[in-house]
């Protein structure tokens, strides 16, 4: 009686363990076999500045693997080792999904070097070379600049005051900026895309010297003066010296 009961125990718990393998196995197989899991899909957020296909080629990632054989910390590593990005993340979307998500370095100047220019974001890092002046970014001048590649800060006497002066500089002005130029006593001067010039000073009250500037430039509209440069490098009015008619 007692020998019957401990047989089926045994039996009893045999069979369980045999249920329990063949569930593993069931869930094996659908988790890494089926298609149901199979990437169909990669998604890319965040760019602006890369398109989606060169992110995705970057990566390394590709359709039609299973989702949980995709190696996510790989792809992010592969992503970021490219300068154009500050933080990359990667998730599953199940059941077949990969979400990238980028935040990209935004890019606020542009420096000149031999092989044409150097995109360079608000901590001083080199984004990438660009061969063409863009007219978003006004080009910083007057500095020595010492680069080590992409994706490394950049040095160079007068560069943080001079993103200073870029960051803080009213966002319509710097629409039409071509040029910030550095001087040796620390004070700046401004081009504008017309040619216009104005002598900033050192880099104090530099929104509200900004607005200065843009606001002579309002007053001339529809005018036919044209101005050689305002002078905003002291305290007080700024001074507007016109061109002659004959310039």
């Amino acid at each position: 009686m007692v020998y019957n009961k401990m047989h089926r125990r045994k039996s009893k718990g045999l069979w369980q363990s045999l249920m329990l393998v063949f569930l593993f196995a069931l869930a094996a197989f659908i988790i890494f076999k089926s298609p149901l899991f199979e990437v169909e899909r990669i998604d890319v957020r965040g760019n602006r500045q890369v398109n989606t296909e060169r992110i995705i080629a970057a990566s390394g990632l590709h359709t039609g693997v299973n989702i949980f054989k995709v190696n996510l910390k790989k792809a992010q590593l592969n992503l970021s080792i490219l300068p154009v990005f500050q933080d990359v993340l990667l998730k599953r979307g199940f059941p077949d999904r990969i979400i990238i998500d980028v935040k990209e370095r935004t890019p606020v100047a542009l420096l000149p070097d031999n092989d044409g220019f150097m995109k360079i974001d608000g901590e001083k890092i080199y984004i990438q070379q660009s061969q063409k002046v863009s007219k978003e970014l006004p080009v910083i001048t007057g500095i020595d600049i010492t680069a080590s590649g992409p994706g490394k800060a950049v040095s160079g006497k007068g560069i943080d005051a001079a993103l200073q002066v870029v960051q803080e500089l009213p966002q319509e002005l710097i629409g039409i900026l071509s040029e910030v130029h550095y001087q040796d006593n620390g004070s700046f001067v401004l081009y504008t895309v017309e040619g216009d010039q104005c002598r900033l000073g050192i880099p104090v009250e530099v929104k509200s010297k900004g607005n200065m500037f843009l606001q002579v430039l309002h007053e001339l509209e529809g005018t036919h003066q044209r101005i050689e440069y305002v002078d905003l490098s002291f305290t007080g009015s700024p001074v507007v010296k016109y061109k002659s008619e004959s310039d």
